[in-house]
């Protein structure tokens, strides 16, 4: 992560700084960053092609639906994989 200062002063006149990511792939969109960071471990995320009934799942899940067109599956769980690791076990 980069640090930058900032010219942001509250009433104590007090400097904060911006954490500023680095190295995100292009590939995935703010709304797909914003859903991987809210996620904890046992969450799902299910990544499909266009023959998935994505809209009638996601009406029921807290997140949506996040379109990626234009990005093949490998490339988008290439991605995701490079910022969020799968969790070493899983309940069967």
């Amino acid at each position: 992560m980069f640090r930058c200062g900032l010219l942001l002063r509250n009433r104590l006149s007090a400097v904060r700084t911006m954490t500023i990511l680095k190295n995100v792939p292009s590939v995935l969109p703010p709304k797909l960053l914003y859903i991987l960071a809210q996620m904890g471990h046992g969450d799902e995320l299910v990544i499909a092609d266009a023959n998935f009934p994505a809209e009638s799942i996601a009406a029921k899940t807290p997140g949506g639906i996040v379109r990626c067109d234009g990005t093949d599956v490998p490339t988008l769980l290439s991605a995701i994989l490079d910022l969020m690791p799968l969790d070493s076990a899983a309940n069967s």
